[in-house]
């Protein structure tokens, strides 16, 4: 799932994000990436949080193909975002 929203409206993360991943675009700028269980559908999902050029982006995988859509190329995607 691939989620484009303005800056003025992203989703709030929370306040605890410390158990998150971090990556590092060569611009200076950071994702986030965290792995979490969705209460509604009881699934798990990783997620690529991040925001470039006025935009907020999350990219988000099914947990169950975390060994194939893994953070690496959930990254590799962003990076390719212009």
């Amino acid at each position: 799932m691939i989620d484009v929203r303005s800056i003025e409206q992203k989703l709030d993360l929370g306040k605890s994000k410390k158990d998150w991943g971090k990556y590092k675009f060569k611009d200076g700028s950071e994702a986030l990436y965290i792995t979490t269980k969705s209460p509604k559908t009881r699934g798990r999902f990783n997620i690529l949080v991040f925001e470039k050029n006025g935009w907020h982006y999350r990219l988000a995988v099914d947990s169950r193909i975390g060994n194939h859509v893994t953070a690496d190329v959930l990254f590799g995607i962003a990076q390719s975002i212009k």
